[in-house]
């Protein structure tokens, strides 16, 4: 079968756009330019399959490069240049490098054929350039025109590149073996030479198989060898050899053939299959050697392997249903067999049981001893032993029913000796009783005490619900006769299907040393059937529950694809993806999704498949998981926390995690160390530093990094931001600006919340009581720039303990609503928002939240006074009730009156003959107790009025005046004096603080 090459996809993400002018490229072939680089692709013509091509790579630059990445790719799993693809360079402005490849197109390629130049930079900027060609009929053409179908209508030529269907996959461990010494591979392999022996440059040996296997099990593998494209036409041994590291009997054992010779052309590849079975756990290598002993070239290839106990018991499955078992035991014909005698020479015989020959028991089956004219076979008597001339006869079993059978066969003892290519007996099948089909024949004389197993397959008449079988004996006119065929045992069988449910619980040990098992939520679990030539079908996929559990759908257990026939072969795959309201992954640098595999279990018995998995502490891949945990456990957090369905804006959260990786760019560590989100190329969101998924650090800091990150990525989906300007060296107590200081108290308060307690970061920063810290530094900076305050004052708001001034008592979900009902760059932007959305003259939550946020020296409070006091007068008989309304002269946005507190100071006030009261309207009332003492006025002194609304207090003094009237009527005048306002700063420690050692911030 030929080879379908499909165009591969090679999409990187542009940094810059710089264009050049490279005036010493020729233009012939592809050429691109951009970000200050030029590439140029020529191909050879014409282009001949089995023929070696000459691709040439020019490449320029404007500025001085280092470390140029130039790369030649195609589609397909064959390399298709020679001797390389791949360079490293150093370039000078305006000076080309030419760089040449061999392109080698074999005999089992047809389709089309995409290659790719790109050259890459270490800072990201790449530039490309392509060549299509079209293999059909074993004629390549370059750049094709589109082709068009029958009715002349144009088919779109292939779009250039197309993504793959199948995204490669990280791998946690570099499987391939060393390179061993020449001499070395000679004598594990067994191979000797007198001359010397050299490395075979050019060549590839190697093997398929999974990265863990069941011990004691046969697993199909496939072993490969490629020609160089340079060395001509030669003989290779290929074989398995015991590796290095064991003495004595290697731990497995090749099933059938470990070695082969073939002669291949340059550039061919020799494919063939193996079945490999381990007998020791562990870690093991299954080496491969190669050896051409007319070149005296050698090199070794092949695959470590984790060898493991099996989890489930394999054996065979479904359901094999017995049709028939006749041993002519008892009296035959019973139901279901019918004789016929179909033969023309007026004599009835056809078939019966008879003691004369018997493979098991004392009776077998004969054609001739039933009928009128039965013969009966007897010991010594060796013309009775015989079968008579002319004989047509059939015994007949059916109908039986194929209707459900996915496999069928029979098998039956046979013993026979008959005149060769005359006389022979017959297997047949029908679909009507009446016309048979041969199945076998069997003829000749093997000895008259020779019993024979034989086995014929029904699979082509399997869903026929009415089928039959005969045994037909012939025998010709000849008078050469022998003793005939004998039949015993036969024994009708059908494989009826049933179906497997795969479930299983997927944990985990935590980072922390103590290896807490945990459950693994989330995962994306799908359930594949493998097949042996290494290819494998994703059947189903599910997500891991809050307990790690998982459960497919029931499957029928049967397979017939035209590479497996028989019970399914099933393993799963669990990925650090989930999928619900939004999408959450743990990728690494490449945005390779991690995954972890079941082992692989063949031919699985029908019921239930139980593939548990736990991830190891020291499982390398292990980050992964406990990354993965935290991303998942923060969504959940907000998913339960947040009332009603979460806002679509929530975005997703992507993270990216690397093994000994803790720079973005490893090359450029100046452009990202440390965890951090990093919304760009090429992590696109969260980078966790490996440093920060050490066990030393344990599993608080880990999840408290996560929380941190998640915290700015879904402020980041739902509001565009992450900081006005560079927030990376930030530190908790230190002011940046105000747009740092809310972005990054944001993402320290969802930590918070996440975790459910006060601290930052194991136990080094308590919010509730942030001032007590042993670490704050003597002046820590304070206010709305400082990212610790902006996250204890959001804390404050949230936490339903009442410390200091903080009285409030929010959910998360007011908390969250104001986060999503407007854009904010700074807190004061996200309280402006808060204060208009709980206005006082609603329920007065304002009053409340104002002090929480002032608790953590963030002063956005508005208590003042307005306008002076007017005048008022009473006739002198009545009291002058609300002389003055003080709430009319009072502003605060954030307080209900009712929520204040007023108060008189009457201490300069002449009580003996005047009275003010404040009554329960926060209204003055006078009253003049002798009237009679003001007939020429006078005054009643002075009143203070104290005001507070929990943080400020601001007081106002002012005058009552008794005017004198011809009436006699005594008027009061009341008039404001310069006012005293008192405001009441947050308290500063009564203790200075150690000055603390600094450390950024993740």
């Amino acid at each position: 079968m030929k080879n379908k090459i499909f165009l591969v996809y090679l999409g990187l993400t542009l940094l810059g756009f710089v264009m050049v002018a490279c005036t010493h490229l020729s233009g012939i072939g592809g050429v691109g330019c951009d970000n200050g680089i030029c590439i140029e692709m020529e191909l050879e013509e014409p282009v001949v399959i089995g023929q070696p091509a000459q691709i040439t790579i020019t490449v320029e630059t404007e500025e001085a490069k280092e470390n140029l990445w130039i790369n030649v790719g195609q589609a397909g799993d064959v390399s298709v240049f020679q001797p390389t693809h791949e360079w490293h360079i150093d370039t000078q402005p305006d000076q080309p490098v030419v760089l040449t490849t061999t392109l080698n197109l074999t005999n089992d390629m047809e389709g089309w054929l995409g290659i790719v130049a790109i050259a890459f930079d270490p800072a990201g900027r790449y530039v490309s350039t392509d060549e299509t060609l079209r293999i059909k009929d074993g004629i390549v053409t370059v750049n094709p025109p589109p082709e068009r179908d029958i009715e002349n209508k144009p088919i779109p030529e292939p779009p250039f590149p197309i993504p793959p269907d199948i995204p490669i996959k990280p791998t946690p461990w570099d499987r391939s073996l060393p390179v061993l010494p020449p001499a070395e591979i000679m004598t594990n392999c067994g191979w000797s030479s007198n001359l010397p022996v050299s490395e075979w440059a050019g060549a590839k040996v190697y093997v398929d198989i999974p990265e863990t296997v069941p011990v004691n099990q046969d697993i199909p593998v496939t072993v490969w060898f490629e020609m160089p494209a340079s060395q001509p036409q030669g003989t290779v041994r290929v074989k398995f050899c015991p590796s290095a590291g064991f003495s004595g009997s290697p731990p497995f054992q090749i099933v059938g053939t470990s070695q082969w010779t073939v002669t291949l052309a340059p550039g061919q590849i020799y494919k063939t299959k193996a079945t490999v079975r381990f007998v020791q756990t562990g870690i093991h290598s299954l080496p491969l050697g190669a050896y051409s002993s007319g070149t005296r070239q050698v090199l070794n290839g092949g695959q470590l392997v984790q060898v493991v106990e099996p989890s489930i018991s394999i054996g065979d499955a479904g359901n094999w249903v017995q049709i028939l078992f006749e041993g002519f035991e008892g009296s035959w014909p019973g139901a279901g067999w019918s004789r016929v005698d179909a033969s023309d020479d007026g004599y009835e015989r056809y078939w019966d049981e008879d003691d004369y020959q018997a493979f098991a028991g004392t009776w077998a089956a004969w054609p001739a001893n039933g009928g009128a004219h039965a013969m009966y076979p007897q010991a010594g008597d060796e013309e009775d032993d015989d079968y008579p001339r002319n004989m047509n006869t059939r015994m007949i079993f059916g109908p039986f029913d194929l209707s459900d059978a996915e496999l069928a066969e029979v098998t039956f003892s046979l013993l026979y000796e008959t005149e060769n290519d005359h006389d022979y007996l017959a297997l047949e099948i029908s679909q009507n009783g009446t016309n048979f089909t041969e199945l076998g024949r069997w003829s000749g004389n093997i000895g008259s005490t020779s019993w024979t197993s034989q086995l014929a397959y029904l699979d082509d008449y399997i869903g026929d619900p009415s089928v039959w079988l005969a045994w037909r004996f012939f025998s010709d006119s000849d008078t050469i006769v022998y003793d005939g065929p004998w039949v015993d045992n036969i024994d009708i069988q059908k494989y009826v299907h049933g179906d497997v449910q795969v479930t299983g619980t997927v944990t985990f040990n935590d980072i922390d040393p103590g290896n807490t098992i945990m459950p693994a939520q989330s995962l994306k679990a799908t359930l594949y059937e493998w097949d042996l030539d290494g290819s494998s079908e994703p059947i189903e996929t599910v997500y891991t529950n809050i307990d790690g559990y998982y459960s497919f759908s029931p499957i029928t257990n049967w397979e017939d694809d035209g590479v497996n026939i028989g019970p399914l072969d099933l393993f799963v795959e669990w990925e650090t993806i989930t999928q619900t309201s939004s999408l959450r992954e743990v990728t690494d640098l490449n945005n390779n999704i991690y995954w972890f595999q079941s082992l692989y279990n063949y031919n699985v018995a029908d019921g239930n498949l139980s593939l548990d998995k736990n991830i190891s502490h020291n499982d390398e891949w292990a980050p992964a998981i406990w990354i993965f945990q935290g991303v998942n456990f923060g969504w959940k957090f907000l998913d339960e926390e947040v009332i009603g369905q979460l806002q679509p804006e929530i975005g997703n959260i992507r993270v990216n995690w690397q093994h000994a990786r803790n720079c973005i760019f490893s090359e450029f560590p100046e452009l990202g160390c440390g965890s951090q989100y990093f919304p760009y190329f090429p992590t696109d969101g969260i980078f966790i530093a490996h440093s920060d998924t050490q066990t030393s650090l344990g599993k608080e800091w880990l999840d408290t990094t996560v929380w941190h990150e998640s915290g700015h990525a879904y402020m980041d989906n739902i509001e565009a931001f992450v900081g006005g300007n560079d927030c990376s060296d930030h530190y908790y107590w230190y002011g940046l600006s105000r747009e740092c200081g809310y972005t990054e108290g944001w993402a320290d308060f969802f930590a918070l919340v996440v975790g459910g307690d006060p601290y930052l970061f194991a136990q080094t920063y308590n919010l509730e009581d942030p001032l007590s810290s042993y670490k704050i530094p003597p002046n820590p900076d304070t206010g709305d720039m400082v990212e610790i305050w902006v996250a204890a004052a959001l804390y404050d708001l949230y936490d339903s303990n009442p410390d200091g001034y903080d009285q409030a008592d929010f959910t998360f979900d007011d908390i969250w609503d104001i986060m999503v009902s407007a854009p904010h760059q700074t807190f004061e932007d996200y309280w402006n928002v808060w204060k208009a959305h709980y206005a006082p003259s609603a329920l007065g939550e304002n009053h409340y939240a104002i002090q929480a946020i002032y608790q953590n020296t963030i002063d956005y409070n508005t208590l003042s006074l307005m306008d002076i006091l007017d005048l008022r007068r009473f006739v002198t008989n009545f009291p002058l009730n609300d002389a003055v309304m003080l709430s009319n002269y009072v502003s605060d946005e954030e307080s209900l009156p009712e929520q204040m507190t007023w108060d008189l100071d009457l201490s300069n006030f002449y009580t003996a003959d005047c009275l003010a009261i404040l009554d329960g309207a926060y209204q003055i009332d006078l009253y003049l107790f002798h009237p009679e003492n003001f007939v020429d006025g006078g005054s009643c002194g002075r009143i203070k009025v104290i005001i507070g609304d929990g943080i400020d207090i601001i007081e106002d003094t002012f005058f009552v005046e008794v005017l004198k009237e011809e009436s006699r009527i005594s008027l009061p005048l009341v008039h404001e004096v310069p006012v005293n306002n008192n405001h009441n700063p947050y308290p500063a420690p009564s203790t200075p603080a150690p000055t603390p050692t600094l450390a950024p911030y993740p």
